[in-house]
């Protein structure tokens, strides 16, 4: 995996509820097998992500792991993982049901990211280069006044 470690996992799914997913008699951590499946859903999350911040956010810096010291990365991290922990549920068993707690965080992350996309929410992460042009302050959905000066 690119971004996100086992352990990281493991930090929001048990590790026998992740071993059933990923049909695995051993533990993950100790084993040190690494699963395509997780390689999939990670690039897959990771692609969500890309699709409502790369527009503001320097995502590739971000996703970068020898960054993650400078700015602060776990919320991030956490977005991700939880698109990475329904996109296996959806893989590995769709006609089994989703778990309702999974849906609800699935949910719950891709409005976040709407709204960081809508910059409702801000979060400090590192952004583009000349993201902010002085004849572009108009933003689509914006709730609050723009005073706009020309």
């Amino acid at each position: 995996m690119k971004y996100i470690l086992y352990s990281d996992i493991l930090s929001n799914i048990n590790e026998d509820i992740l071993c059933d997913l990923l049909d695995s008699q051993d533990s993950v951590i100790n084993t040190g097998i690494t699963y395509p499946i997780l390689d999939a859903v990670e690039a897959a999350a990771l692609d969500q992500c890309r699709t409502y911040l790369n527009g503001f956010y320097d995502f590739e810096y971000m996703i970068n792991t020898g960054n993650t010291d400078v700015w602060d990365s776990n919320f991030f991290r956490n977005i991700v993982l939880d698109i990475m922990i329904y996109e296996l549920e959806c893989r590995v068993s769709p006609s089994a049901g989703i778990p309702q707690l999974r849906i609800d965080r699935y949910n719950g992350t891709i409005q976040t990211l709407r709204d960081i996309a809508k910059r409702v929410i801000s979060p400090k992460w590192p952004s583009k280069n000349n993201v902010y042009q002085t004849s572009t302050t108009i933003l689509i959905g914006s709730q609050p006044k723009n005073n706009h000066i020309y």
